[in-house]
C-alpha cells in the first residue's frame, strides 16, 4: 500500500508541462555526468514528439514533452532483448547534429506505453558507461510509466511485486484455551463479517479502539484493509489484549493514555475505556451457531469464532449496523444467516510480522510537511534547534503549456530534507541533511548528533497519502509554531527535492505599502502597482500587478504580503516619481515608469491609450504625504490613478479589463483603486535590480505536495536564461 503512496506523494514535481491526464509526471533525480558530451543549447522551444519504436501498428509508445531545440528529432529504440527487465528502450534526442541532455533546468516528460507495464514496477536508468541509477520519482499505471528525465539513453523497468502478504500467514484462535496461549500475550486483531440484510455482500471489518460518539452512537469504529500488510501497519489502533479473571476475561487495548479496558456503558448499548477497576468482565465462548432453512441446518460462518457477552446479562458485542460499528447490543440477532454479526475472529497480532522496508522508503529523503486541506499554508519540519516550521505560501501558478498547479513557497530558509534509514518493518530513523537525527525522549522532540541516540519512528500511512510519524505514545505534531511530540498526532506529507526548470525562475515577495507612506513610496523607489478584482463566481478577490506592457499578471496576497512567479527580468517594477513645489512640498503629479519596459502608466481616452514613451504627469487622490509644523500627515493606504484627458477636456482613470486580462482607461467615475507593494529597503533606494528572495517551492497536487528547493545564488551572477538556479 504505502509503495504506491510514496510513489504518488511525489508525483507531481515542478513539471514545465503537465498534461490534462491523470497521469502525473515527476522527476528523475541525480542523473550522471557520464552521458555523452553536448554542445550547449540557448534556443528551445515546447515540443512533443511521439515515437514507435515497433511500428505505429505497435502498442509500444514513447512520447517526450518539453523544451528541445528547434527541429529536435528523437528516436527510441525497443532492447528489451538486451536486459533482464520487461521492458527497455533506449531514446535518443538530437538537434540535428549532436545528442541533446536537457539537464536539470529543462527536464522532459517521458511516457511510455507498453502493456507489460504495471503499477508495481522499478525504473531505472542506464548510463552510457553501464551506471545503473534507480529512478524513484514516477508515475505508474497498468501499461503505462511516465516520469521527467534530465538525461536519456537506456530506460528499464523490472517487475516489482508489491509487498507479498506471503510474508505474512496470519494464525487464528480457534479453541477457548487459545485465548491463553503465550500466542496471545502479544494481543490480537478482531474482525467480524457481517451483512445488514441476507443479500448483501459479506463484508470483513476490524474492529478499531477509536470510538465514534457522533449522534451518541458509542460504537468502535471499523475499518477494512487490502492487505494484512496493511493491517500490521495500522496495530497501533487494531490490537486487543484479553486477561483472564476466574471464568471471565477483560478487554484492552493501549491508548495514549496507556492500557485501557471495554466497559458498556449506562445507556446499555455503547462502549467506552476505563481503567480495569470499572471495566465490563466478559464471559467468551466459542459455540458453534446454526439455522434452519427450508428444513435444512446450516452452520454460521466463520466457524472459527467467539462470543463476547456481559457477564450474566443478554448484552453481546457485537456490529450494530444502526451503531455503524462495533458496540453491545442486547440478545443474538434472529436466527438466520445474520448471526455472523456477534461472531468475533481472534487473529494473533503476533502472526503479522511485517516485512522491513514495510513503507519502502529506506534510504530516500524528503521533507515532512505539514498542510490541512483548504489552507493557504504549509509548514515544513526543520532541523533547527527548537525543531521549528518553516512557513511555506500557496502561489498557483501556470506552467509553459498553461495548465494551473499549485506551489508553495518559503521566504527564507528551505525545509530540512530527511533521509529515512530502516531499522525494521515499519520503523524508521530520520536523519537530517546536516547528519543529525530525530529523537523523541519521554515526550520531548529533538535533534542529537548520535546515532545511537535516535529514535526509531513508526510510519503509519494514512488513506489521504499523508502519514503520521509515532514513537511510543507521541507523534510528531504541529502545535501552529513548531514541531513537538505529543499525544495528538498530525498528518504530515512527503515532500521531494528537486531543482526548477524553464520559466519558474523565482519566485518573488513583496511588502504592501501604503501609497501615502512617503518614507517609503518617495521618488525613486521601486514599487509593484496592484489592484483587485472580485471574483463572483469563487465569491473572493483576485489580486493582479500591472505588467510592462499593460497586462495583468495574477499575484497572491497572504498577511502583508504578494507573491507571484517571476524570472529575472522581474517586469513588474515600477518607478515612482514624485514632482515638487518651490518649497519641497510634493504638488500632487507623479509618474510611474517601468524598468523595464520604459514605458509610463498614461491613461487616455483620445487614443485609447493607457501607457506612453512620455511622462504625462497622473495624479492619485488617495495619495497625501507632507509636513505642517513638525507633525507628518498621511492620506490614504491606496489611491485610484487619473489624468487630464486634453483631447475630450475630461480626467480620466486607470481600471482593471478582467476580461483582456490588461489595464484600459475609462471616465473618471469608474476609476478602479491600485495598491502599492515593494521589496525592502533595498529596492527603494533606486537600484536597477530589487533583490530576489531565496525560496523553496512546495507543489501541492491530487496525490500529495512536494518540494522544490530553489537557490538564486549572487543577483550580480544571474542572467536571463536562470543558469545559476541548482
Amino acid at each position: 500500500m504505502f509503495e504506491k503512496l510514496a510513489k504518488k506523494a511525489v508525483s507531481l514535481l515542478a513539471a514545465i508541462v503537465m498534461s490534462s491526464s491523470s497521469v502525473s509526471p515527476v522527476y528523475a533525480e541525480d542523473i550522471g555526468t557520464t552521458e555523452a558530451a553536448t554542445e550547449e543549447v540557448t534556443d528551445l522551444t515546447f515540443q512533443s514528439l511521439e515515437l514507435y519504436p515497433n511500428g505505429e501498428e505497435a502498442e509500444q509508445v514513447v512520447t517526450l514533452d518539453g523544451l528541445m531545440p528547434e527541429g529536435a528529432e528523437a528516436t527510441a529504440v525497443d532492447v528489451s532483448d538486451e536486459h533482464d527487465g520487461i521492458a527497455a528502450y533506449d531514446i535518443t534526442i538530437t538537434d540535428g547534429e549532436n545528442d541533446y541532455q536537457p539537464g536539470e533546468e529543462n527536464p522532459i516528460l517521458v511516457e511510455i506505453t507498453d502493456p507489460v507495464i504495471t503499477e508495481n514496477i522499478t525504473l531505472w536508468h542506464i548510463l552510457d558507461d553501464g551506471t545503473r541509477e534507480q529512478i524513484f520519482d514516477f508515475t505508474a499505471e497498468d501499461g503505462k510509466v511516465s516520469f521527467y528525465a534530465t538525461g536519456f539513453s537506456v530506460y528499464e523497468i523490472v517487475d516489482a511485486p508489491a509487498h507479498k502478504d506471503s510474508t505474512i500467514t496470519p494464525v487464528m484462535a480457534k479453541e477457548m484455551a487459545d485465548l491463553e496461549s503465550d500466542n496471545a500475550e502479544n494481543g490480537f486483531y478482531i474482525y467480524v463479517e457481517y451483512k445488514t440484510q441476507k443479500t448483501d455482500t459479506l463484508k470483513r471489518i476490524y474492529v478499531t479502539n477509536e470510538i465514534d460518539t457522533t449522534n451518541s452512537r458509542n460504537s468502535f469504529k471499523v475499518a477494512t484493509y487490502n492487505s494484512f500488510s496493511d493491517v500490521a501497519a495500522n496495530s497501533s489502533k487494531l490490537k486487543w489484549y484479553l486477561e483472564k479473571e476466574g471464568n471471565n476475561y477483560y478487554l484492552s487495548t493501549d491508548t495514549t493514555g496507556g492500557r485501557k479496558y471495554v466497559k458498556r456503558k449506562s445507556d446499555k448499548k455503547g462502549v467506552e475505556l476505563v481503567d480495569k477497576a470499572s471495566a465490563t468482565k466478559f464471559t467468551i465462548d466459542n459455540d458453534a451457531d446454526s439455522y434452519t432453512d427450508s428444513g435444512t441446518t446450516i452452520d454460521v460462518a466463520p466457524v472459527d469464532a467467539f462470543h463476547l457477552k456481559d457477564g450474566n446479562t443478554t448484552y453481546y458485542l457485537q456490529w450494530s449496523n444502526g451503531g455503524s460499528g462495533v458496540r453491545f447490543y442486547e440478545t443474538i440477532p434472529n436466527p438466520n444467516e445474520l448471526l455472523m454479526n456477534y461472531r468475533l475472529v481472534f487473529y494473533y497480532a503476533s502472526s503479522f510480522g511485517l516485512p522491513n522496508d514495510y513503507c519502502n522508503l529506506d534510504g530516500k529523503s524528503y521533507g515532512l510537511m505539514e498542510h490541512t486541506s483548504g489552507s493557504s499554508y504549509g509548514y515544513g519540519l526543520a532541523a533547527g534547534d527548537s525543531v521549528p516550521g518553516t512557513k511555506l505560501y500557496q502561489l498557483p501558478v501556470l506552467d509553459e503549456a498553461h495548465n494551473e498547479r499549485v506551489l508553495y513557497v518559503t521566504e527564507s530558509s528551505d525545509i530540512t530534507k530527511w533521509t529515512f534509514v530502516n531499522k525494521s518493518e515499519d520503523n524508521y530513523y530520520l536523519r537530517s541533511d546536516a547528519g543529525t537525527y530525530l529523537k523523541c525522549d519521554e515526550g520531548v522532540l529533538s535533534l542529537t548528533s548520535n546515532s545511537e541516540e535516535a529514535t526509531a519512528f513508526k510510519v503509519l500511512p494514512n488513506s489521504d497519502n499523508s502519514v503520521r510519524v509515532n514513537a511510543g505514545d507521541y507523534y510528531i505534531h504541529f502545535n501552529g509554531t513548531s514541531f513537538e511530540a505529543s499525544t495528538s498526532p498530525t498528518d504530515l506529507y512527503l515532500v521531494l527535492e528537486s531543482s526548477v526548470p524553464g520559466s519558474d525562475s523565482l519566485t518573488c515577495t513583496a511588502e504592501m505599502i501604503s501609497v501615502s507612506d512617503g518614507e517609503i513610496a518617495k521618488d525613486g523607489a521601486q514599487v509593484i502597482v496592484y489592484t483587485r478584482v472580485w471574483d463572483e463566481d469563487e465569491k473572493k478577490y483576485n489580486y493582479y500587478a500591472i505588467d510592462h506592457n499593460g497586462s495583468l499578471r495574477q499575484v497572491y496576497a497572504y498577511g502583508d504580503k504578494i507573491m507571484w512567479i517571476d524570472d529575472t527580468m522581474n517586469t513588474l517594477l515600477w518607478e515612482f516619481s514624485v514632482y515638487y513645489n518651490n518649497d519641497g512640498t510634493e504638488n500632487g503629479y507623479y509618474d510611474l515608469r517601468n524598468t523595464f519596459s520604459d514605458k509610463y502608466i498614461a491613461p487616455q481616452r483620445t487614443s485609447n491609450q493607457t501607457l506612453s514613451d512620455d511622462t504625462i504627469g497622473i495624479l492619485m487622490q488617495g495619495r497625501e504625504y507632507k509636513e505642517i509644523d513638525g507633525k507628518v500627515y498621511y492620506g490614504e493606504y491606496y489611491s485610484n490613478i487619473i489624468a487630464w484627458d486634453n483631447g475630450i477636456k475630461q480626467y480620466v482613470a486607470l481600471a482593471a479589463d478582467k476580461e483582456s486580462g490588461t489595464i484600459k482607461t475609462v471616465p473618471f467615475a469608474n476609476a478602479d483603486t491600485f495598491y502599492f507593494a515593494t521589496f525592502d529597503d533595498s529596492s527603494t533606494s533606486g537600484s536597477t535590480v530589487a533583490r530576489l528572495h531565496e525560496v523553496a517551492t512546495v507543489d501541492n497536487t491530487e496525490y500529495g505536495i512536494t518540494m522544490r528547493m530553489i537557490d538564486f545564488g549572487d543577483d550580480s551572477k544571474s542572467n536571463n536564461s536562470g543558469s545559476d538556479i541548482t
